[in-house]
């Protein structure tokens, strides 16, 4: 989607962030730039399909149109936010050469393309194990401590799959800590709690766990690396100050990004007072939207527990009007397999985090091997079921399974 992104961030930051997404490296700062956000780089499409665009305009200039073209015919000419359409690729998954041209208000013009590559007859490609960390708590929410495999049932597009591997046993993690230092933080005593929150937080840690600290404002600061060093990631949280907007959809953007690849268990535990938006205008505070964020973090496989500060939640909404920012942190865990915390008072963060802790200390660990060994990159549901009365299961809702390469 095209959007007029204000120039306050540094240019190598920008590339970075438009990297992440369209798996291109920006124009360099000040020029005009065109980047696909979809269909994603390298996949097959067929259907309805969503085409969307990532744009840099120069200081004080605006977007008047993008054209698109596809398979040499011009499909589109959009003038006006959102800048994304739906088009019908067809039932089969055949090769489609897309360009898009912007404009801006003075005339210049930047374009880009993005060739889809067909879907090979026979292309098959084995998923080799799916991982779930399944919390499971009583009708009392107290944790359901003594199951066995044989309790669970796994389906995964409504098909039965078979359990190859269990575990009660806690694993170690690797959890991204992501801190709001936007200007609203600084009012009263709200930082300072929420930093004694997130040190007590990182003390309830297992000494085999890795932590990571991002602070967001305007832009994404890694603070601290990660480490298992909890006096460092003391020292980091202290040094975090509050002023500027709120990168909320950057920030989860970068640690979907640093969380990728890695072993074993992969978490983010984010907190936020406000919406996504800048500090002195009526405008996003991140490159990156709300959708993209949320297509990062499951694509990362990492489970999301969202902490939003504040009352009227349910009530205030996104720039776009489009969500309350209960609807937005509720779907980033809901779609991750997490948990969303609604505390009206920052006195109550404390209690969040060791919710938090409890949580992620008490999870089991089904494995696997799907029956469905197709690559196609599509999307793949995931349901479990627990045979003991009673018992409530939290886990993510399913996976994208490989695409496959280029042609």
């Amino acid at each position: 989607m095209s959007r007029y992104w204000p120039a306050r961030r540094g240019a190598l930051f920008t590339a970075v962030l438009i990297a992440l997404v369209a798996g291109t490296i920006s124009s360099a700062d000040g020029e005009l730039s065109i980047h696909f956000v979809a269909p994603p780089t390298g996949r097959p499409v067929s259907g309805q399909t969503r085409v969307a665009f990532d744009a840099k305009v120069p200081r004080g200039a605006r977007i008047v149109r993008i054209e698109l073209t596809i398979d040499a015919q011009v499909v589109a000419v959009l003038e006006k936010p959102p800048f994304e359409l739906l088009w019908d690729a067809g039932p089969d998954f055949q090769p489609h050469l897309l360009q898009a041209m912007v404009t801006d208000d003075a005339g210049r013009t930047a374009t880009t393309t993005l060739q889809t590559p067909p879907l090979r007859i026979g292309q098959r490609e084995a998923v080799s194990l799916v991982t779930l960390y399944v919390s499971a708590e009583d009708e009392r929410g107290r944790p359901a401590e003594d199951l066995q495999a044989a309790d669970f049932s796994i389906y995964e597009d409504s098909v039965s799959q078979d359990i190859v591997h269990f575990s009660s046993a806690r694993q170690p993690l690797s959890v991204a800590l992501l801190l709001d230092s936007s200007n609203s933080m600084g009012i009263g005593d709200r930082l300072e709690i929420a930093r004694r929150a997130s040190i007590d937080f990182i003390k309830q840690m297992d000494a085999r766990d890795r932590l990571l600290v991002l602070s967001f404002n305007d832009t994404v600061q890694e603070v601290q690396p990660f480490t298992t060093d909890p006096k460092r990631l003391e020292k980091a949280i202290r040094s975090i100050t509050a002023g500027g907007g709120t990168a909320l959809y950057d920030a989860l953007v970068a640690a979907a990004s640093r969380l990728q690849g890695l072993d074993g268990r992969r978490a983010v535990v984010l907190l936020s007072d406000g919406r996504d938006q800048a500090l002195k205008e009526n405008a996003p505070g991140s490159l990156h939207l709300f959708e993209e964020a949320l297509d990062a973090t499951v694509r990362a496989e990492v489970v999301v527990y969202t902490i939003g500060l504040g009352a009227r939640l349910e009530e205030e909404t996104d720039l776009t009007q489009r969500w309350t920012l209960q609807q937005i942190l509720g779907a980033l865990a809901g779609k991750t397999g997490g948990r969303f915390y609604n505390p009206e008072r920052v006195g109550q963060l404390t209690g969040v985090y060791r919710q938090i802790s409890e949580d992620l200390n008490r999870r089991y660990t089904l494995s696997y091997s799907p029956k469905n060994a197709a690559r196609n990159g599509g999307w793949r549901a995931i349901r479990v079921q627990v045979r003991r009365p009673g018992v409530r299961i939290t886990t993510r809702p399913g996976y994208f399974a490989p695409s496959p390469p280029p042609s």
